[in-house]
């Protein structure tokens, strides 16, 4: 007899049968036939119906567990033949601006080479607005900084990237003695009142970074100068550089302080309140009918930061958690 296990989930979440066969545009004394026969054919008890509100029995909700176990193993397994022998498969992955040109040529070569016949479209975009591509079905895989709830996801955590506040040498701010290359790893604490009347350089709304410009406004009164937005982080660091004002981003080594000659213009500092690291994570829908090319992708990428391939990122299972994410 074919199973149904929407009908058997459809009992489990109405704990009604009566109720579910009406949500399964069913009969009810159909319902309870094919219920009554699959009971029959495994010689169990799938649920309590003496009773009120029908519940599962101890045997039901293992035959549930297993039999959901396997058809899920069934459908993955039809995906990936499916997906191997497609040739007009495309797989399109949404990462965030800065990270593209960096993270992507590497893993292609190796992700085309293990799939020649796999088509493949990169979107890059705002961070904060990859879930709504995911949702939607715009991308198959979102790769960077974001948040969401949405169900039916599989998350990987990809790596720990530092925030830092930088801000121009030349402001008058470090103390005497302050070393640029050594504040990467120990920054300088900031205390509010020195940021006030300095021009910023803003992450645009779009951007993971734009989280923690929100904080900085919220919880300190300042007085900003100058405000320059611009979608890329790399131009944040740059503009930082050539003292057009600070800015707060990601910073990977001590030369993302330093001028196209090698020259410190810059340091890294912290502000009480403010984060001082974030995770990338990759994250696709779990029921994604080419989920096992996903998965393949999201190991290549894994593979290559742990080989470190990827500039300025830890991976995160070596961080050794050794700053509190707040001071």
């Amino acid at each position: 007899m074919p199973e149904r296990l929407d009908y058997i989930v459809a009992i489990v979440e109405e704990q009604n049968i009566t109720r579910a066969a009406r949500r399964l545009f069913i009969t009810q004394p159909a319902l309870t036939k094919y219920i009554n026969k699959l009971e029959e054919e495994y010689g169990i008890i799938l649920f309590d119906r003496k009773s009120s509100p029908i519940t599962l029995t101890e045997a039901g909700r293992v035959f549930l567990e297993e039999k959901t176990r396997i058809e899920i193993a069934e459908q993955n397994l039809r995906h990936r033949l499916e997906a191997l022998k497609n040739s007009n498969v495309t797989i399109t992955l949404g990462i965030g601006h800065d990270r593209a040109p960096r993270w992507v040529p590497k893993l292609l070569q190796e992700f085309c080479r293990r799939y020649p016949d796999i088509n493949f479209m990169i979107k890059g975009a705002g961070e904060l607005s990859l879930p709504d591509k995911l949702r939607s079905g715009e991308i198959d895989i979102a790769v960077g900084v974001f948040e969401s709830n949405e169900d039916n996801m599989e998350w990987r955590y990809l790596t720990v990237e530092k925030l830092r506040l930088l801000v121009p040498l030349s402001f008058g701010i470090f103390p005497e003695g302050f070393s640029p290359e050594e504040s990467v790893n120990h920054p300088y604490i900031l205390k509010p009142e020195q940021l006030n009347g300095l021009d910023y350089i803003s992450p645009a709304i779009t951007m993971g970074a734009y989280d923690s410009y929100q904080v900085l406004r919220q919880l300190y009164s300042l007085h900003i100068g100058r405000q320059i937005t611009t979608t890329s982080a790399r131009t944040i660091r740059s503009m930082v550089i050539h003292d057009l004002g600070y800015g707060y981003g990601v910073v990977g080594s001590a030369s993302n302080l330093q001028d196209e000659n090698g020259v410190f213009k810059a340091g890294c500092c912290i502000l009480p309140g403010l984060p001082t690291r974030r995770f990338t994570r990759a994250a696709y829908h779990s029921n994604h009918r080419h989920v096992e090319l996903l998965r393949d992708f999201t190991d290549i990428l894994e593979r290559q930061i742990i080989k470190g391939c990827l500039p300025g990122s830890i991976y995160w299972k070596d961080y050794q958690n050794e700053e509190p994410l707040f001071v």
